[in-house]
């Protein structure tokens, strides 16, 4: 069961790390490591579920009886972590994009769209 949570606990940190920076290096990675890093920022929220029910059931089947086991709880308990800091960040994004719509576009943009996209828009 250790290798198991080990295992697990690599893969989540792996996914988490992936989409909290940006890796170009190495170039024949970069796809897989994009793929990886949009999935689970996109899904933040289920990957954190995922793996706080599965680092759960690890445990209480005895997944800290070894090493192995406590390293890939520890690995899974940082990945956890790491998914809350890039929820937190994904949730800053209306405000960025609102700011990025004023700078460019001026502080009026909304006022001056045609009368049919007006009403659409929903400001934060």
């Amino acid at each position: 069961m250790g290798a198991v949570t080990l295992i697990l606990g690599v893969l989540a940190a792996a996914g988490t790390i992936f989409a909290s920076i940006r890796v170009r290096r190495p170039i024949v990675l970069i796809f897989p490591m994009m793929m990886t890093s949009w999935l689970v920022g996109e899904l933040a929220v289920f990957h954190l579920v995922a793996q706080s029910v599965a680092a759960t059931a690890l445990v209480a089947s005895g997944a800290l009886e070894t090493g192995t086991g406590r390293a890939g709880v520890v690995l899974l308990v940082l990945s956890c972590c790491g998914l809350v800091l890039v929820q937190r960040r994904a949730n800053g994004s209306p405000q960025v994009f609102e700011q990025a719509l004023r700078e460019g576009l001026g502080e009026d943009y909304a006022e001056r769209l045609s009368g049919g996209l007006a009403p659409a828009i929903d400001p934060p």
